[in-house]
């Protein structure tokens, strides 16, 4: 194509939204529209339903994602004029907007391997010769701190107080983009008409309304896994669980979530490091912990936005002295701590961190583990305060970060099964799937991932003495017909010493330690 056929195109601005439904720190979107107003250009905020990701399978995109997905993106594109959902193959969409269009293009950048491998696709066919005239511009949103930083020794970081000691100063300092005025919006130059229906030939367009929109992506609840073989392994879960209805359940939208916020904000924050852990304290409505991981998740907010809005109330000085205030803070830069791992080895989302126990644990096989994973994803191991956990996360799809160590432990060093078959119904099922979170906190778990201690194993007795003392916790969710007297599984003394022996089995030196 020659230059003067390329000049001939009209040149649009896109903001391609993807895990990023907010107005506030925003970065894509606020400098979209910068350059759109800047250069008097057509603006066009764009979602696409991508096949690669809904229809394969390894993704296990359960049904609570996929009508939280629908509900929120109906929310969203109220905010803005014109507001394109496609559906199909990202690669073929964008391939057919560049028959017609120069494409200035705004993402947020995300940080797991297909998000890296898809957003190197567009980049590149944005800016190859052929449309030398288009670009890609990204921004640091998912991880905020330098991604490049390295300990002392030039190594990654493994540990996380000495990651979070360095990059303390960094975050809190990370810079806020304003809230993006409704007004604003709406003095964009919007697409014309002749546009929209050149747009249109890109690809299939969706209505967006949340019924169209899940009735279009709603599958079965199937779990995918692989066997100890290397096998593919599937579970119904609608067979088990009755489905919840999300929009009933949670907040689907930044302006609700942020409510949420500023009450934990001004009513909780200031007794987190003392009460985060309280399961009685804590069901879906009323506690201690703060509910932004769904939010965070599907950025209705940004963990920026978050740490500016506590420094704003009480000051970077207090942030410091008050532990409270700090250990909120530190449980952010976990987070970053969990994507700055995945950004740089993201083979550790099916292999151990530790190379010692690669491929090394002698996990249960056949059908016992079966029957045991089973077991657990019901929430009948007769364990009470995993079975409560278990069916909590059922019925609202997320789950108290206590009770996710609690079963992860008993999962892996109890009923002795492999971590990758809880990472995969995490995946399934939680609201706030986090693939860096859930596949860190999966990893400490089950003691082979970074920042390694001493093996943990989680005694449920204690755990529920420490944590859920009356059983306020465990009287909410288990269900009514539950068989208060059956036994567990396996008693923990039991599998407690089946637990060193597994890790043990090839000549690790193990230093167990209870919790």
């Amino acid at each position: 194509m020659s230059q003067k056929e390329q000049t001939n195109k009209q040149k649009i601005v896109i903001y391609w939204s993807r895990r990023d439904f907010r107005l506030n720190d925003n970065p894509a979107l606020a400098e979209a529209i910068n350059y759109s107003q800047t250069n008097n250009l057509e603006f066009l905020p764009i979602y696409i339903l991508d096949n690669g990701l809904l229809e394969d399978n390894k993704f296990n995109i359960g049904t609570a994602r996929r009508e939280f997905l629908a509900v929120c993106l109906e929310k969203f594109a109220k905010n803005f004029k014109e507001f394109l959902i496609f559906q199909g193959n990202y690669k073929q969409i964008f391939e057919n907007l560049l028959k017609n269009f120069e494409i200035e293009l705004f993402v947020n950048e995300d940080i797991e391997p297909y998000s890296k491998e898809r957003d190197n696709f567009v980049k590149k066919l944005l800016e190859s010769n052929q449309n030398s005239l288009s670009k890609l511009n990204s921004y640091h949103d998912q991880l905020t701190i330098f991604r490049e930083i390295r300990a002392g020794s030039g190594n990654l970081y493994s540990v996380f107080t000495p990651f979070k000691n360095a990059v303390l100063e960094e975050f809190l300092s990370a810079k806020v983009y304003p809230m993006i005025s409704l007004k604003n919006l709406q003095v964009l130059k919007a697409v014309s008409r002749e546009s929209l229906n050149l747009l249109k030939q890109a690809g299939t367009i969706i209505q967006s309304n949340s019924d169209i929109i899940f009735k279009l992506i709603d599958k079965p609840n199937i779990l995918h896994y692989k066997n100890s073989d290397g096998g593919d392994k599937t579970i119904n879960i609608d067979d088990i669980h009755q489905r919840f209805s999300v929009k009933e359940t949670w907040y689907t939208s930044e302006e609700e979530a942020l409510i949420v916020w500023q009450k934990f904000l001004d009513n909780k924050i200031t007794s987190y490091k003392e009460s985060r852990d309280g399961l009685g304290m804590d069901t879906l409505g009323v506690g201690q912990t703060s509910k932004m991981s769904v939010a965070l998740k599907w950025g209705l907010v940004s963990v920026r936005y978050l740490k500016q809005s506590i420094l704003e109330k009480f000051g970077p000085l207090e942030i410091i002295s008050n532990s409270n205030l700090y250990q909120f803070i530190a449980e952010l830069i976990w987070r970053e701590f969990y994507r700055y791992i995945l950004y740089h080895r993201p083979s550790v989302l099916g292999l151990e961190y530790q190379l010692k126990f690669q491929n090394k644990i002698n996990w249960e096989k056949g059908e016992i583990a079966d029957e045991r994973f089973l077991a657990w994803i019901k929430g009948e191991t007769g364990y009470k305060v995993v079975d409560a956990s278990m069916n909590q996360l059922a019925k609202v799809g997320w789950m108290h970060n206590r009770s996710r160590m609690i079963v992860a432990s008993i999962l892996t060093k109890n009923l002795g099964i492999d971590w990758r078959w809880g990472q995969e119904y995490f995946r399934l099922v939680l609201l706030d799937l986090d693939e860096a979170s859930n596949n860190g906190g999966w990893q400490w778990g089950s003691s082979t991932g970074s920042d390694p201690k001493p093996i943990r194993i989680f005694n449920p007795y204690l755990q529920t003495e420490n944590y859920d003392k009356e059983s306020l916790y465990q009287n909410k969710w288990l269900p009514k017909n539950y068989n208060y007297s059956k036994l567990p599984i396996i008693e923990h003394k039991l599998a407690r010493e089946q637990a060193l022996i597994r890790y043990n089995s090839n000549n690790f030196k193990i230093t167990p330690r209870d919790s």
